[in-house]
Parts: C-alpha cells; sequence; structure tokens
C-alpha cells in the first residue's frame, strides 16, 4: 500500500469517501440509497468517527463493513457462506487488574471470523454485535476445552450461573472456568482432573465476569 493510500485509510472518513469514489457514487446518490440526509453524510466524510448506517454504507459501496469501520484487513468484502449466516469476529481481550471492562481488539486477517446459521442465533435470542470468539490458552478445561480451542464468548450474559462456563477478568488477565456455586459461594473451577495443579479459586467479585462462553470450535475430538 502507498503512503498517500495508507494516510487516506488512516480515518474513518478518508476510507469512507475514497469507497464512495470507487463506487462512482455522488454523495448525495449514496444518501439516497442509505435513507440519510446528504449534511449528515458529508460530516462523516469530513472527520466522522463511525455511524449507525456504517453496514448499509458498506454494502452500498461494495466493501467490508469491518474494514469501513474499524481500517483493518482488507476493503473487499469477505464473501458469507451460502444461506443466511452471521459472523462473529475473532478477538483478543485486554483487560485490569480488579477492574471490571473490557478492552476488544478486533482480529481480522490473522484470524477470520466463525459463521453461525442466522436462524440458530435468533432462537437463542443472541445479539451478533455482543458476540466474540477468543482462543483457550492453558490445560485447566481439559476435557472440555483444549488449548488453542476457539470459543464464542456472549458479552451480553454475565449474570452467574451454576455450572455454566464463563470468561473471566482474573488478576487482569481473560480465562476461562466453569463457574461453580458451592459452600454459600462461588468459585471459579477447572475441569482439568488434577485438581491439584489447577485448584478452584474464589470468585470474590462477580462484575469481572466477561460473558458466557456459548460455543466452541475445537480440533481435538
Amino acid at each position: 500500500m502507498d503512503l498517500q493510500l495508507e494516510q487516506i485509510f488512516s480515518t474513518f472518513g478518508g476510507r469512507l469517501k475514497w469507497a464512495r469514489e470507487r463506487a462512482r457514487l455522488t454523495q448525495e446518490q449514496l444518501c439516497l440509497i442509505v435513507s440519510m440526509s446528504q449534511g449528515a453524510y458529508s460530516k462523516l466524510e469530513r472527520g466522522g468517527s463511525g455511524s449507525e448506517k456504517t453496514s448499509s454504507i458498506a454494502k452500498a459501496v461494495n466493501v467490508d463493513p469491518f474494514w469501513l469501520e474499524t481500517g483493518q484487513g482488507s476493503p473487499d468484502p469477505q464473501e458469507a457462506p451460502a444461506d443466511d449466516f452471521i459472523q462473529v469476529r475473532s478477538a483478543e481481550l485486554r483487560l485490569s487488574a480488579g477492574i471490571a471492562g473490557v478492552q476488544i481488539d478486533y482480529l481480522h486477517a490473522e484470524a477470520p471470523p466463525l459463521w453461525f446459521r442466522a436462524d440458530w442465533i435468533r432462537e437463542k435470542g443472541y445479539n451478533p454485535k455482543r458476540l466474540l470468539c477468543t482462543k483457550v490458552k492453558g490445560r485447566s478445561m481439559e476435557k472440555s476445552l483444549f488449548d488453542g480451542d476457539t470459543v464464542v464468548v456472549n458479552l451480553a450474559d454475565t449474570e452467574p450461573k451454576d455450572e455454566m462456563v464463563y470468561a473471566f477478568n482474573f488478576e487482569g488477565e481473560p480465562v476461562v472456568k466453569r463457574l461453580i456455586r458451592d459452600l454459600g459461594q462461588w468459585w471459579l473451577s477447572s475441569d482439568n482432573e488434577d485438581q491439584g495443579r489447577y485448584p478452584r479459586k474464589a470468585a470474590t467479585n462477580l462484575s469481572l465476569i466477561i460473558g458466557r462462553i456459548i460455543a466452541k470450535q475445537s480440533t481435538i475430538i
């Protein structure tokens, strides 16, 4: 990528203008397609940082919505599998010890998204914008989850439930553990049978739950 194009792609407005011009659309024509006022759209090209219309605009100018929103990956739209599927993006989680909340660094070329049937997402009542997939690290959850497995985290589900598996902020590190209710309190428990090496730990601050694990992808059967 040449320096000039890199500078254009460094801002949301720059990407927006480049994509519109590549599609050979005027601002007025694009605004008619996405049902948006030209004044509001013009502000986006001049220095906006995002819009609720990003997905519609991306579709109208034939670019990848994730690239348009973040500048990561390729402008070319990803080809979805056949039928009605929804993508769940891959991410790394950045946390601070003892502090609720999470910074999400979405990945693109490094880790492609997972695709799920839209009717399954709707049936379960999940919000696709609140789902992400991330890698399992370590052996503490064997034989349920293995090092390198991919899990889907539902960020909207942080209500503690006995025997459910969650992503948790433990001393500033994202861990995947089974939440157990025992002796009148909550525990972070490992599924690995070696409990001497992977002992359960008291879950003293349930606000540090990141989200419930709702699906996994594994190469180990």
